[in-house]
């Protein structure tokens, strides 16, 4: 993701799906969400829990501060795009400061999976 990718994502992109859906009242099938990028995949009911587990272990694979920091900027509602692309900045040079990031470049020289502490 780029600088600012948030903010478009979480601040409009989804505007004219959000103005259809609320302004016509019409039932939408998977597929449907799908096809226009409201939902990331659409899985059989009794493959839910797998796939769910698997993203959970997806995530948990990642740094947790790196996690963390994307979460908070993911939820955050403020409408300034200058103030959400500084705080992208300012998260990612703390990030670069710890021990998880010098673990990343660390397993990625060795050509190991990263062990992170959250540190």
């Amino acid at each position: 993701m780029s600088l600012g990718d948030i903010f478009v994502y979480c601040h409009g992109a989804w505007l004219p799906i959000a103005s259809e859906m609320s302004l016509t009242g019409n039932v939408y099938d998977s597929e449907w969400a799908l096809r226009v990028g409201l939902v990331n995949k659409v899985v059989p009911s009794d493959n839910l829990m797998a796939e769910a587990n698997n993203m959970a272990q997806d995530i948990l694979s990642n740094p947790p501060l790196a996690v963390q920091s994307i979460k908070k900027m993911l939820n955050n509602e403020d409408p300034d795009m200058n103030r959400i692309v500084k705080l992208e900045v300012e998260a990612t040079a703390l990030l670069r400061k710890t021990k998880d990031s010098v673990e990343a470049v660390d397993a990625f020289k060795e050509k190991r999976s990263p062990i992170y502490r959250g540190e």
